[in-house]
């Protein structure tokens, strides 16, 4: 009985160094693990292994003897990029000077491609200005008309002729010597309102510079009755004096209600009715006690 019992506790014993003392194929196991560990990740068996390398240039540029060169993109200060610069071949279009071809459409400043050559274009310089050859606008002649940007004159009372009164023309414009478009005096233009002279009674109505819109011919001339100018009187005639009530009608002085002085010639704006002397009656008759006869 104690023999059976030293046999086990020796049995056990040799098990329990068994699993302490270390196993070579497991250290073998480690110390290659360790290894590749330390020596960095390994490429597939399918391709070759390539391990990074120092690459360095001699002052000719070429690459130390000895280095191995990879295939494929690069990263870093090493890359290079490919470009092509367009600008030799492309070129510019041609811009051709006035009369000169303009295939690609193209000409300088105000010049501009008609049919295939270039033509100045005054059009695109603005008032008192034209295109020269070169393409540069350039100030037209001084006093060339031209066009205003505002008509000035418009809808203004250019004042009265004759009694009549008149708005402005459409204003003009001319080109002065630093190429800048300056007005003209207004110009006479249309009739605003037809009077006699006789009948103006108010010509402030019709003032230069006023609005077409203020303009009344009622304020402006005598519609009905006599004015200043526009009142009876007595005409001398080679046979017979006349008088006339003259009045205006409708602006218009008109000779109302002639009257034949017979025997007597006029006297102030009427005829004579009595005489003191024979030089008030007409030629051939004589004053009688203050009657011609």
């Amino acid at each position: 009985m104690f023999l059976l019992r030293a046999s086990s506790t020796i049995a056990a014993a040799v098990i329990l160094l068994a699993c302490i003392k270390p196993n070579p194929a497991f250290d073998d196991a480690a110390d290659s693990a360790s290894a590749s560990d330390s020596a960095g990740p390994t490429s597939p068996t399918s391709g070759p292994t390539t391990q990074p390398t120092s690459a360095s240039t001699d002052t000719g540029g070429s690459a130390s003897a000895g280095q191995t060169t990879t295939a494929g993109p690069s990263s870093g200060s090493d890359s290079l990029t490919s470009t092509t610069d367009l600008s030799a071949s492309s070129g510019g279009p041609h811009c051709g000077t006035t009369g000169e071809p303009c295939a690609e459409g193209c000409c300088p400043g105000c010049g501009t491609c008609m049919n295939g050559t270039c033509v100045a274009d005054d059009a695109q310089c603005g008032a008192c200005h034209s295109c020269g050859p070169d393409g540069q606008c350039v100030p037209v002649t001084a006093m060339t008309p031209c066009q205003l940007a505002r008509d000035p004159c418009a809808d203004k009372v250019w004042g009265l002729a004759d009694g009549t009164c008149f708005a402005n023309a459409p204003g003009t414009g001319s080109c002065d010597a630093g190429g800048v478009c300056q007005p003209d005096a207004c110009a006479q233009g249309e009739k605003l309102v037809i009077c006699d002279a006789a009948c103006i009674i108010d010509s402030g109505n019709c003032s230069n510079g006023n609005a077409v819109a203020w303009v009344d011919k009622n304020l402006l001339c005598a519609q009905d009755g006599p004015t200043d100018l526009c009142k009876p009187e007595c005409v001398f005639g080679m046979n017979e004096d006349i008088a006339y009530d003259n009045s205006c009608q409708m602006g218009l002085c008109a000779p109302q209600n002639p009257m034949m002085c017979g025997k007597y010639k006029c006297q102030g704006p009427v005829c004579g009715t009595s005489c003191m002397s024979s030089d008030d009656c007409k030629p051939g008759e004589k004053c009688m006690v203050d009657k011609c006869d």
